[in-house]
């Protein structure tokens, strides 16, 4: 269409913008090609881009409207160095209909015209107004069009077993497209056309150390950081080339169920705005820089090449042990001529529910040691609590009793008000209630029956058989309702006798590294308060394997008790 007569300076000094999405299209002729569409314009409106003022967004989003050239348009702008700004096309300039408009306004609110290369300058005309917002609007939606086949495309390669982008879980490599290639080349085959068909191969040398390293948690008792100094010392390489491993890198391989399940997520994070940005006035690559998880309903399993590393119940083991052991091996153990503070890592604060740590300090005497409240100001060094310290050989001789005692004397006491408090908890009424529905239930289901049987018309007998149906699935419902009262009561099973052997035989040790080994086994967290101790006690359940050393029965095999011991003043 023609240029409208739009009143113009004496001299148009344009700002010309050229953008593609992806930087892998930087290397065509893209670029170039809008530049000499923006040459034609030129002529075409009466404008000139001075040196310095060609700008190219090279991989940045049409939504993204916060990208480096529209930034410095504005600023040249504003500071009367440019009066026009100028795109190739409307798509280049925007894929997003509503942060399209807004930026136009911003620009002509700054004092610029602008200008496309479709329909030209940009004015309060109807029939502008409307070319604008039809642009815009066939602009986003061929965004969306793309970015709808492209899902599908994907979730059709996922579905065929095929590897979709770059990652690869610890264990598995990332087939490249030329690494097909060069497979082929070498076996003499011919290179495939098309698409890569792209796959997760296992990787033996990884698996290998995915096993070590559950084995050393499991087997070892290595934490996090102990962990990953094993794996510096045997000379094994993190997953990024490094010859250190980072603790929170361990921790998200041992936690990722991908290598129990044998099934590889993909779609699980989405890149979102960031809600604060730390340098607003900063040049940034994406708009969208921060991620967050997506719902697990919309993540995209594929399973992957090989057996799964571990169990799912050897996984929990893994994780129950890695979550021990960070415990275990919190703080380095005591020198020689040291205090072995046998509690460190256990005990916590009831009052303000912060760490008790220990602490040493020599005297004439010899070694002295005291459990302190964590709480305080970290400038004055004034405890911020009323419970201040403890004497260590207190604290520690009150808890080794009383969990003697708990687990052997009041044992059978302590597991049968485990059992009352939980039926306590049932409501009777509401419990009756749910029984007396499932008798009517049952006697529906079976009046429905015995008529699906008499009937003799075709549609009769599936009215009623689906009828049958309905019921039996309320009844499943209703009876699984009903269990779930009584049944978490029901599966408390523990072999008291032969925990009374165990730890009557354990706890004859004098040796403190050997105390600090039991109770680590038995003792989840101790609660301190003054002259008092809560002890919450992990009590196996019949069948699950434990001892008072390193084994430690499944996460779900295990009660928590609790039982309250007095500490001398």
């Amino acid at each position: 269409m023609a240029a409208r007569a739009y009143p113009q300076p004496s001299l148009l000094r344009a700002v010309g913008i050229s953008r593609v999405s992806l930087l892998k299209q930087v290397g065509n002729y893209s670029i170039e090609g809008q530049n000499h569409r923006l040459a034609t314009l030129a002529q075409k409106y009466g404008f000139q881009i001075p040196d310095g003022f060609l700008l190219d967004d090279e991989g940045y989003s049409g939504t993204d409207f916060n990208r480096p050239s529209i930034s410095t348009a504005l600023r040249l702008v504003r500071s009367g160095e440019a009066n026009a700004v100028v795109f190739p096309y409307v798509d280049r300039f925007a894929r997003n209909m509503e942060g399209g408009l807004s930026t136009i306004r911003q620009f002509r609110e700054a004092g610029a015209q602008v200008c496309f290369g479709e329909f030209g300058w940009v004015t309060d005309e109807t029939h502008v107004k409307m070319l604008i917002n039809i642009y815009l609007m066939v602009a986003e939606m061929q965004r969306d069009s793309i970015a709808e086949k492209s899902r599908v495309g994907v979730e059709t390669k996922i579905a065929r077993g095929l590897a979709h982008g770059g990652g690869s879980p610890f264990g598995w490599h990332f087939v490249t497209a030329a690494e097909i290639a060069a497979e082929c080349i070498i076996h003499g085959r011919p290179v495939p056309e098309g698409k890569p068909e792209n796959v997760h191969q296992p990787v033996a040398e990884e698996i290998a150390t995915l096993r070590l390293m559950g084995q050393l948690v499991l087997n070892n008792g290595h934490g996090l950081r102990s962990l990953c100094r094993e794996l510096l010392a045997r000379g094994i390489k993190s997953p990024g080339g490094n010859p250190r491993w980072n603790p929170w890198t361990a921790s998200k391989i041992l936690h990722d169920r991908c290598y129990s399940t044998g099934i590889w997520h993909y779609n699980k994070r989405e890149a979102v705005a960031p809600k604060m940005l730390r340098k607003p006035d900063a040049d940034r690559h994406r708009v969208k820089c921060s991620w967050r998880m997506r719902p697990q309903s919309d993540w995209k399993g594929q399973q992957l090449i090989g057996a799964p590393i571990w169990t799912p119940e050897e996984h929990a083991l893994i994780v129950e042990a890695l979550e021990r052991n960070g415990r275990a091996s919190n703080g380095k153990p005591a020198a020689q001529n040291g205090y072995e503070a046998i509690l460190k890592s256990l005990v916590v604060c009831r009052k303000c529910g912060k760490a008790v740590v220990p602490q040493q300090k020599s005297t004439p005497a010899g070694r002295r040691c005291w459990y302190v409240c964590s709480n305080r100001d970290r400038v004055t060094g004034e405890h911020l609590c009323g419970y201040a310290s403890i004497k260590a050989p207190v604290l520690e001789e009150a808890v080794w009793n009383g969990a003697r005692e708990a687990l052997t004397v009041n044992l059978d006491e302590l597991v049968r008000a485990y059992r009352d408090q939980i039926t306590a908890t049932v409501d009777v009424r509401e419990l009756d209630q749910l029984k007396a529905q499932a008798e009517r239930l049952t006697k529906k289901k079976q009046e429905a029956m015995d008529h699906e049987l008499d009937a003799d018309d075709p549609d009769d007998k599936r009215q009623y058989a689906n009828r049958v149906a309905e019921f039996k699935l309320q009844l499943a419902l209703l009876r699984r309702r009903i269990a779930s009262f009584t049944q978490e009561a029901d599966v408390v099973e523990v072999d008291t006798q032969a925990i009374r052997k165990e730890v009557g035989a354990a706890w004859r040790t004098q040796d403190r590294s050997e105390r600090r080994e039991i109770l680590l086994g038995w003792v989840k967290q101790i609660e301190w308060a003054a002259e008092e101790a809560i002890i919450t006690l992990r009590l196996p359940l019949r069948g699950a394997v434990v001892n008072c050393q390193r084994d430690q029965p499944q996460v779900d095999s295990y009660i928590l008790l609790k039982t309250k011991v007095r500490v001398a003043a």
